[in-house]
């Protein structure tokens, strides 16, 4: 029975198109694939599939994706559904099926090929639905007078992993963006393009604005891991990073700061969040250099709840900045 009711979630699933984590993915096929005669004999699996899952708090989280989703329709008012969309592409970087989703601003259409944009990264262990199935930040997003881009990173940090070489995340994420840009016509110029994410997103957005700088105008990175990997208060993924401690140098967010000259960042970090003082080293960082930017603290911990007020400020900040407006923005 545990087996039966497994597979007809991962039906639906499929069916609707969610993006689970490829970890849990691969385990719970694997899982199905091995006969029950075998899996009620072994000590590995002295309970059913779903029961071994579920007490790893694993396949709870690919249920609540699941019935979130399904109860979507009944929550959108007028035509707000028709602005929310999931692209579904091969992604030739990964060598796998991926999506992405897309909020579009009111008004939008094709026609015009200058929309400016905001790419949203999610954080670890969510994906690119997170945000659109939860019903405060959707509402903030349809507000956007903007194109928003939410692209799912799986547990790939946005690098290109020094492990695993065929995880190339950063570069994966260029495919998005160009596949975006193709397909919604997004303007290419600078002062048009923003970045923004929380928790792994947060440091994946910084990162990339790093890389990338010639590209985007705007960063701001919510609860984000900005001095890292260091192991601050955070265990390192070692099988994501590595263990060596001069590679960590290199994709840690800190020691690449000076090239964010010439961009507007706004740092958005939580008072009791185990993050907070990477948020804080970060900004000490950008004060050094010289480069303005505007630190705000929030209350609460490393949190949903946190990116949930967060995304409106988001919003704000960057439509503040495409409009040409300024902000609060100091040399910390």
């Amino acid at each position: 029975m545990g087996k039966s009711r497994l597979k007809r979630i991962l039906e639906r699933i499929n069916k609707k198109g969610i993006n689970i984590d490829q970890n849990l993915w691969d385990e719970a096929k694997r899982l199905l694939a091995v006969p029950e005669e075998i899996a009620a004999s072994t000590s590995s699996y002295t309970k059913s599939p779903e029961k071994l899952l579920l007490q790893r708090n694993r396949i709870g989280n690919m249920i609540e994706q699941l019935n979130t989703s399904e109860k979507m329709d009944s929550r959108f008012r007028g035509n707000d559904k028709e602005r929310i969309e999931q692209i579904k592409f091969h992604s030739k970087v990964l060598n796998k099926e991926k999506s992405y989703c897309v909020v579009l601003p009111k008004g939008y259409e094709k026609a015009k090929d200058d929309w400016p944009v905001l790419f949203l990264f999610h954080g670890r262990g969510r994906t690119e639905r997170s945000l659109i199935d939860d019903e405060k930040s959707r509402n903030a997003l349809l507000k956007a007078p903007f194109v928003v881009v939410l692209p799912d990173g799986d547990d790939g940090w946005y690098i290109n992993s020094p492990v695993r070489l065929s995880d190339k995340y950063e570069d994966y994420t260029e495919e998005v963006i160009d596949h975006a840009d193709n397909l919604y016509h997004l303007n290419p110029q600078r002062k048009y393009r923003s970045l923004s994410g929380w928790s792994m997103g947060g440091y994946g957005c910084t990162h990339f604005a790093e890389t990338h700088s010639s590209q985007f105008s705007v960063v701001v990175p919510i609860i984000a891991l900005l001095d890292f990997p260091t192991g601050q208060h955070y265990n390192v993924p070692e099988e994501r990073f590595g263990s060596d401690l001069q590679v960590w140098k290199r994709y840690n967010p800190i020691y690449k700061a000076q090239k964010l000259r010439n961009t507007s960042i706004l740092i958005i970090a939580a008072d009791k969040a185990f993050d907070r003082t990477m948020n804080e080293n970060f900004s000490k960082k950008l004060t050094a250099l010289g480069i303005k930017h505007e630190l705000k603290m929030l209350s609460g911990g490393h949190s949903f709840e946190v990116v949930q007020e967060a995304i409106p400020i988001v919003i704000d900040f960057v439509a503040n900045k495409f409009a040409g407006k300024d902000s609060n923005e100091t040399e910390r």
